[in-house]
């Protein structure tokens, strides 16, 4: 379980890094746009809308059930999620899955 949770939180730790340096980064030379909505289409409630995350970190993580690296950091990002004890939003977006196979990686 070390094995996979330290790389795990690694992966997590230094793309979180690259996002918080991007939108950084931006704000100096050009005007932010928008985000495009979260999907509305819910697997576990409760939805979230882009609204509800403002004001708190929040880390949208992008998977598929079909996706190898998805289900080697799956372990990880649930331990990186409780640990988070409401001072951050972790939001998990499913990737072109049909609702079967979704719900089974979810579990």
């Amino acid at each position: 379980m070390r094995r996979v949770l330290i790389p795990g939180l690694l992966v997590l730790v230094v793309a979180a890094g690259i996002v918080f340096e991007v939108l950084s980064a931006g704000k100096d030379k050009q005007v932010a746009e928008p985000s495009p909505p979260l999907p509305t289409k819910v697997l576990q409630p409760p939805a979230v809308t882009l609204a509800d995350l403002r004001g708190k970190p929040a880390l949208v993580n992008f998977w598929a059930s079909w996706c190898d690296p998805c289900r080697e950091e799956a372990a990880s990002v649930a331990a990186f999620d409780r640990t988070l004890h409401g001072n951050a939003n972790l939001v998990g977006v499913d990737y072109t899955d049909q609702s079967g196979p979704a719900h089974a990686f979810i579990r």
